[in-house]
């Protein structure tokens, strides 16, 4: 497991110390170190056939090579990002990082936790100023698809429930601002009762 694990979180370039912390921090340094070791070897071995020189690791980094190797989150984010890219290519939300990886160390699940909230923040940051653009068009029913995959991944975003109230008062359907609105207060009342210093919210 720690070596599917090492792969994806190497996908962007960790420290070797670093990544030794996150996924070994219970052990010595010499039997950290060893573990590395292995693990290095056990990718090297996976890539052996499709990509023999996908895995960049010297005594300082560790990393997958953009160029040579795919990663869906990456990906995503690339999308999103892209003026050209369709909105429905920029709506694909690929998950969380790492789904079901929980507990493999307190460490690493700190470590995940923050990766996590990066990656959904980039990607909604993403829609939005897609979403933006179509309100400058103006393509309100556009801006409300693009909303809508925001709330999908951020279910508190405000500036995404109000232009989904305003396209459905547009259409004339007037209950459904309402409860639009009703809903937000719900949800943002929950995440910042989930931020209360009492425990932090999970992915």
């Amino acid at each position: 497991m720690h070596s599917g694990v090492l792969g994806v979180a190497a996908a962007i370039f960790l420290h070797a110390p670093t990544l030794m912390g996150l996924l070994w921090g219970d052990r010595g340094q010499a039997q950290a170190q060893a573990s590395l070791r292995m693990s290095l070897s056990e990718i090297r071995a996976g890539f052996s056939q499709a990509a023999p020189d996908a895995l960049a690791a010297d005594r300082d980094e560790v990393g997958l090579k953009p160029d040579l190797v795919t990663v869906d989150c990456l990906d995503m984010l690339r999308l999103v990002t892209e003026r050209s890219t369709l909105p429905s290519d920029a709506l694909r939300w690929s998950g969380d990082l790492l789904t079901n990886l929980d507990g493999v160390s307190p460490q690493f699940d700190e470590w995940l936790f923050f990766a996590r909230t990066k990656i959904r923040g980039q990607f909604c940051a993403g829609l939005e100023s897609k979403m933006r653009e179509a309100l400058a068009q103006p393509e309100l029913p556009l801006a409300a698809i693009l909303a809508e995959g925001i709330l999908g991944v951020d279910p508190t975003s405000e500036v995404a429930h109000r232009v989904l109230i305003k396209h459905h008062a547009n259409m004339g359907n007037i209950g459904t601002p309402l409860f639009g609105n009703t809903k937000f207060s719900a949800r943002r009342s929950r995440a910042c009762w989930m931020r209360r210093p009492h425990g932090r919210p999970r992915s």
